[in-house]
């Protein structure tokens, strides 16, 4: 049947990891519960989440909807690039919790036992470097991801889904600390393509589980490689310009019904 009027079905990149989630209870996936005669338009990228084969053509995943960022990289941070080895961030972006002291003494004690600098996001998690910090940890506000990650050994993250296909388009070695959500499904996806050890879930959290993912990210370098033959492969995927030219064509055939 054809599409009512123009609409489109817009399904980000998280709510794939969501569906997942949810298969248990019944809930499985985009693909399955959206009308058929409804056209979708996904973001996210194959190369971390093939698109499945027995979803019908009217799903269209396009690549992750990311553009370059304006945003220029501050100088205490170029600086700090520039300064010694490649870092590693650590950050969990917008997610919270609830003892940010203690995740934040876990992470930067953890750097200390691999031997790695670090560039550390307070984020909504209120990461702090405190007395664990010194010359070899700077802490940072907001930064454009996309022109970081690439020029750091490795990217310590909550696993959302922004981050896992930032990290992976940057060819970047991911250390994965999921808490809820989609995130367990990026992690595992990224575990999945090499990029990145098995997860730490927040219920392993601790200064040694991190370490040893983090000693396994920086230590092993074929992850690297792995990173980098994927971030090739998502650069020449559509993406957010594919997105756009998608839904014209959506819009344009339907008009013409």
């Amino acid at each position: 049947g054809s599409a009512p009027g123009n609409a489109a079905v817009v399904i980000p990149a998280f709510l794939l990891g969501v569906g997942v989630w949810l298969a248990p209870l019944g809930w499985v996936g985009p693909g399955r519960k959206v009308r058929a005669e409804l056209p979708v338009v996904a973001g996210w990228s194959q190369v971390l989440a093939p698109r499945p084969g027995d979803w019908h053509d009217h799903i269209h995943v396009t690549g992750a909807w990311q553009l370059a960022s304006r945003a220029a990289v501050p100088t205490a941070v170029e600086r700090f690039l520039a300064d010694g080895p490649a870092p590693v961030y650590m950050g969990l972006g917008s997610a919270t919790v609830a003892r940010p002291e203690e995740l934040s003494a876990a992470l930067l004690g953890a750097a200390r036992d691999v031997g790695v600098r670090v560039l550390l996001s307070g984020g909504w998690a209120g990461l702090r470097p405190g007395a664990d910090g010194g010359g070899s940890v700077l802490e940072v506000g907001e930064l454009p991801h996309d022109a970081v990650f690439g020029r750091c050994a490795a990217v310590v993250h909550h696993a959302g889904a922004g981050t896992a296909q930032t990290a992976l388009a940057a060819g970047a070695v991911s250390v994965s600390l999921p808490l809820w959500g989609d995130q367990p499904f990026w992690a595992r996806r990224l575990q999945a393509l090499g990029v990145a050890p098995p997860p730490v879930p927040r219920a392993r959290w601790s200064r040694a589980a991190i370490g040893a993912a983090l000693a396994r990210a920086v230590g092993e370098p074929w992850r690297r490689e792995r990173a980098g033959m994927a971030a090739t492969r998502m650069a020449a995927e559509g993406g957010a310009a594919g997105a756009a030219q998608t839904v014209l064509r959506i819009v344009t055939t339907s008009r013409g019904r």
